[in-house]
């Protein structure tokens, strides 16, 4: 996007295992741990990485950073650009 003249574009593609709000600790921590494995394991590195997908597996603290980051970048680039919902 640098080369077209739109210079400090970013726009990912992610995905996230969620659970409920209140999810006891134990169980999002197991949870995360197994997806983690999985996701790290070269059977799926490989079958992700013949789909174009690249795992960043990562904790729960970090997803929630993530969203709340893109929603901050998202808030800003809807607001500047006048979207309204119909």
């Amino acid at each position: 996007m640098d080369e077209a003249g739109v210079t400090g574009y970013e726009a990912t593609l992610w995905f996230a295992l969620m659970a409920p709000a209140g999810l006891p600790q134990n169980i999002a921590t197991r949870l995360n741990k197994e997806t983690v494995d999985i996701l790290n394991s070269a059977e799926m590195k490989e079958t992700l990485a013949q789909q174009g997908f690249v795992p960043d597996p990562g904790t729960p603290d970090a997803l929630t950073a993530q969203i709340r980051g893109d929603i901050v970048k998202w808030r800003d680039v809807i607001a500047k650009a006048g979207i309204k919902p119909e």
